[in-house]
């Protein structure tokens, strides 16, 4: 994944919508500091759903974090985790815009994938 603002096509945020899912890292193994990609809550027939992220690390420190609007100041970390296994963090979907955010990465790779 690039670095947060450095997306492709003007830094726009990848929308989803219920049923849909995202892979924000994908057994990447970045240096840390690192925020994913955005991605942005898109309003379905279900309204603004919930979302679940899904991480597994080997040795990592990963931040969920949202914002209502997709700007790198106004994030703010919603859950954090430490896990060096498998761990999920599920949201009611209160912000237009999520990312994660690797703080920590001793060793081994890191998976994040967003689902609605």
């Amino acid at each position: 994944m690039p670095n947060y603002g450095s997306l492709s096509g003007g830094g726009v945020a990848t929308e989803i919508f219920p049923g849909d899912s995202l892979i924000l890292f994908n057994a990447e193994s970045p240096t840390a500091p690192q925020a994913s990609i955005s991605l942005a809550m898109g309003l379905g027939a279900m309204g603004r759903a919930g979302i679940t992220f899904t991480i597994a690390a080997a040795a990592a420190t990963v931040q969920i974090q949202g914002s209502n609007q997709d700007v790198d100041a106004t994030y703010q970390t919603l859950w954090t985790t430490t896990s060096v296994a498998h761990d999920m963090y599920a949201d009611i979907g209160g912000f237009a815009y999520y990312r994660a955010n690797i703080t920590v990465l001793s060793s081994g790779t890191v998976t994040v994938i967003a689902q609605r």
